[in-house]
């Protein structure tokens, strides 16, 4: 399972936003998102939710947004996907 993480950091502490879980299928060599729910409760995601924190410490993230994609195993253990010091999403892009 996959998980999006963003958090709002200011002198160290880390205020969780919002936490996502994703679901992907694959078809042929692209892996598409089915859906992105909403995680409701912190209890739900909590251990995703501490390593996430502690990963914005190792990198010296202690000021702004964050955004930490993560996935989940099936043993339960929880690896970085990736980490960027921006909010989600992407910036549009103006049109002709």
């Amino acid at each position: 399972t996959e998980y999006v993480v963003n958090v709002g950091s200011r002198n160290g502490t880390h205020m969780v936003t919002d936490a996502w879980m994703s679901q992907k299928k694959c078809s042929g060599s692209l892996i598409l998102y089915q859906r992105e729910d909403l995680v409701r409760s912190s209890s739900d995601v909590q251990g995703v939710v501490d390593y996430v924190k502690q990963t914005l410490d190792a990198l010296g993230i202690r000021n702004g947004p964050s955004h930490t994609e993560v996935m989940r195993t099936d043993e339960g253990e929880v690896v970085l996907l990736e980490v960027n010091p921006r909010f989600q999403g992407c910036r549009p892009h103006a049109r002709d």
